[in-house]
């Protein structure tokens, strides 16, 4: 499916700065490899800290800012 957009993914890469694509892969990184990776149990008294909570909310932070930015950009 890749391969079929391929001229539109051509062009879309030569308008995205190095910076954006830089943080695009930052945020795959938190939301796909971290996010899984970590254990959805609680820790501490009474297992109130849940590290997979915990990061789930850093990514939603991160994906609203991302969105944020590229819709001021538009």
């Amino acid at each position: 499916m890749l391969l079929g957009f391929r001229p539109e993914l051509h062009t879309l890469i030569r308008k995205i700065d190095r910076n954006e694509l830089l943080a695009t892969f930052r945020l795959l990184l938190i939301s796909v490899v971290m996010l899984p990776v970590l254990p959805n149990r609680g820790h501490g008294p009474w297992a109130t800290l849940n590290p997979y909570h915990i990061w789930l909310m850093v990514v939603l932070v991160a994906v609203i800012s991302y969105a944020g930015y590229f819709a001021t950009r538009l």
